[in-house]
């Protein structure tokens, strides 16, 4: 694999599409199969939690629930 780099813009998405895109992106460069990738991204309106994030002490899942802002981890 060269030491190329590649630009990629996916524009506006759904926070699952921006997290499964990440996730398959990762998956090829582990696997040597992409060159590194600087990515541009947009998220629709939503809540992004990490992973040792509560949701329930974090956010007021009412509130969002109301106003259907997605909430992805």
């Amino acid at each position: 694999m060269t030491n190329n780099w590649r630009l990629l813009d996916t524009g506006l998405r759904s926070p699952a599409q921006n997290i499964a895109l990440s996730r398959a992106l990762l998956e090829s460069r582990r696997a040597r199969e992409i060159p590194g990738t600087l990515r541009f991204l947009r998220c629709t309106r939503c809540v992004l939690l990490g992973n040792h994030q509560s949701p329930a002490q974090e956010l007021d899942m009412d509130f969002c629930r109301e106003s259907h802002i997605p909430v992805q981890r």
